[in-house]
């Protein structure tokens, strides 16, 4: 399975620094938490992949 991408950050302009109710910064850093679950899941399988192939070749 490849790698997830990050995704990408919003342009400087994208974000008026206003303290907007729904700031398109809010909704990248939830694409970031998703990304970062996405990763921590792929390595925890790839961990467990390699722990049962040690186990089955010591």
């Amino acid at each position: 399975m490849p790698e997830p991408e990050l995704p990408p950050r919003p342009e400087r302009p994208d974000c008026c620094a206003g303290g907007c109710a729904t700031c398109v910064l809010d909704g990248y850093f939830e694409e970031v938490q998703k990304w970062e679950q996405q990763v921590e899941e792929i390595l925890a399988r790839h961990l467990d992949a390699q722990k049962e192939a040690a186990a089955r070749n010591p």
